[in-house]
Parts: structure tokens; sequence; C-alpha cells
């Protein structure tokens, strides 16, 4: 993922690669008083026995680029104690575009099965960028968290480690990804409905009492449940809709109708037809 905080930024399409394995994620960073654009591409290649793309990887190798991903491909040029046709695969086309790796050796993966470290999470940089950058591991993103269970190895323990991943993690987001003010809003699924309320009701009485898997009966219940539901639901967003939808009328701000028009790419067909019905209705063209 991208962790994007103050930055003018543009996507970059994935790369055109014949090979489904090879995913990719890139953007531009957009310079505000000169034109020094950074290209960034985050590249992932599972482990499996296809090789590297390298006619789609090539067109990535341009000046004021940055790679990083996980390609699965080891080299002992950063840090890998065997080498793989994909690494020496990569190592060559790095040499013959001039990239420079920024990896010093230090491991960034552990195999629980094996016990083993190596060091698969790679940053590439264009000759151009390599003097003004700079790259080590670190062992947490973010503050560290208090721990609760007794002061052990954290690769022992998978539930303390998953502790530990999680909060960095969320930490880490809260701190760099810019969240502005916003107002509270109510969940799309509106369970404040008293029928809604019984329905969930049943159904949760339903699962905790009845083995699903054994009792053909209990299925049936359960699906015939799950329709009631979505049917009340439907019934529910569609006066909700209504509702809205009485609300305006000429005087208006085109500002809020903008962001009405906008927002009906998240509901399917059928609701945009009945909006612009009833909006159509309520206002004078």
């Amino acid at each position: 993922m991208f962790l994007i905080r103050d930055v003018y930024f543009q996507r970059i399409d994935r790369i055109n690669s014949p090979r489904k394995s090879l995913e990719s994620q890139g953007i531009t960073v957009l310079s505000r008083k000169h034109n020094n654009n950074i290209n960034i591409f985050n590249l992932y290649h599972p482990p499996n026995n296809q090789k590297l793309d390298l006619n789609a990887l090539e067109g990535l190798f341009t000046n004021a680029t940055v790679l990083i991903g996980d390609l699965n491909a080891k080299h002992p040029a950063w840090g890998c104690a065997l080498e793989n046709n994909r690494g020496q695969d990569l190592e060559n086309l790095s040499n013959d575009k001039a990239f420079l790796f920024l990896n010093n050796g230090t491991h960034t993966y552990r195999s629980h099965s094996y016990n083993t470290t190596d060091a698969l999470d790679l940053t590439i940089s264009s000759p151009d960028l390599f003097p003004y950058c700079s790259w080590k591991v670190v062992d947490y993103v973010g503050k560290k968290p208090k721990r609760t269970a007794s002061e052990e190895p954290i690769t022992e323990n998978l539930e303390n480690e998953w502790f530990v991943f999680k909060h960095s993690i969320f930490t880490a987001a809260e701190g760099a990804v810019p969240r502005g003010k916003h107002k509270k809003t109510r969940p799309a699924f509106t369970n404040d409905s008293q029928d809604l309320q019984k329905l969930l009701a049943k159904r949760e009485h339903l699962l905790q009492s009845h083995n699903l898997n054994d009792n053909t009966d209990a299925r049936i219940e359960l699906n015939k449940i799950n329709a009631e539901i979505k049917r009340e639901y439907c019934s529910i967003k569609q006066s909700n809709w209504q509702d809205l939808c009485k609300s305006l009328d000429y005087k208006t701000p085109n500002t809020r109708l903008w962001r009405l028009a906008k927002n009906l790419t998240k509901y399917n067909h059928r609701w945009k037809i009945q909006i612009l019905s009833l909006v159509s209705m309520e206002l004078p063209l």
C-alpha cells in the first residue's frame, strides 16, 4: 500500500504484462516548483515457477524512478544467501539500466516454517535519485506498544506478534494519512429499525441453537430469514432516498445537488433510475 500525506500525486496505470502473476501499483509525485516529478512503483510477484516479465519491467527503469516491493528474487547482491533465476534476471536488468539497489543486506523476511530469514523486499533507485536516498529496516512502524504478555521473542508468540503488527499499522496510518474534518455518518445498514432488529435477533438465535452443517431445515430457515432481511433493508433504503429527495427544491444549493449526483455511482442501476425520477418530479426544469 501507499501511505500518502501532503503531496501532489497522480496514479500510474498498471503495467501491461501478459503474465497475471506480476502485480503493480504506481504513482507520480508531482513537484510544485520544478519539473522534478518522481515515479514510484510498488511490485509483487508470488513465489511460483514463472519467470519475471522483463519486457514489462524494462519500461519502468526510467529517470527519477524508485522501484519497491517483493519479487521473490534472490541474489547475494542484496543480502540473500542463495541465488535464483529471477534474482539473476533482475540483477542483469538493473546493471543494464544503471539502477542501484538501496538494500544494505538486512533481512526483511522470516519464515516461521523453517525459521530462516532472507532479503526479499527490495528498493531500486535510478542513478539520478540514488544520492538523495537512504534505506533501513525498522523494527516497528510507529511507537512500540506496551505488551501485556511476558517479554518473550516476538517470533515465538503469534498472538503477540499479531497484536504488535496491528497496533503498528493503525498507529502509522493515523499519523500518516490525512483525515481532515469530517462528520460522523450513520452506518449504511440501518440497524435502528425495529423490524430489522427482530429479524437479526431471530437469525442470531438460529445460528446459536442449531448446527447448520447437519440440519437441512435450519439452513432453509436461515435462507428465508436472510431474504427477509434483504427485503427489509431495501425498503428502508428506498424510504430514506424518498425522504432525501423530498427535501430538495429550487432553493437547494448546486453543491449539494452535485454531491448527490456523484454519490449515485455508489448504488446500482435501479436506485439511479428511482432517484433521477424523484429529482425530476421535485425540481422544475
